[in-house]
């Protein structure tokens, strides 16, 4: 079955339910106290990387179609405000670098994963939708 946004309802899911699992990982990662920066670099890279990957997909499988009956622009705005949150990760974690204090460290790293718990709530959002 193809989706308004012209894309497969079933492959879209299992690539957005992969990166909800990539997200909830990270999540995981986050709050063990003695998670490294450059571990917490290499879970936000292949957070971004299944980003692309998903991306990749959605625009293999739109083609050229052109969405009929419920407009795809919800999905779209979530979609934009999911790109937005993972590129101020890069800058929370610049952040959480320079971090010198205990309390200024566990504030950024709360900063993440909030803004990681946001993203999680778009991925259902739009998995809720297909």
């Amino acid at each position: 079955m193809v989706s308004p946004s012209g894309c497969s309802d079933r492959s879209n899911r299992s690539i957005y339910q992969l990166f909800a699992q990539q997200l909830e990982q990270l999540v995981r990662q986050l709050a063990d106290p003695t998670l490294s920066i450059e571990v917490l670099r290499v879970g936000i890279a292949q957070l971004k990387q299944g980003w692309q990957q998903m991306r990749s997909v959605d625009s293999d499988q739109t083609g050229d179609l052109q969405p009929t009956g419920d407009s795809p622009q919800p999905i779209q705005a979530i979609q934009t405000e999911m790109l937005k949150q993972l590129r101020l990760l890069d800058t929370d974690l610049l952040f959480l670098q320079a971090a010198r204090q205990s309390t200024t460290l566990q504030q950024r790293k709360r900063q993440m994963g909030d803004r990681l718990q946001l993203l999680q709530r778009y991925c259902s959002a739009i998995l809720e939708h297909e």
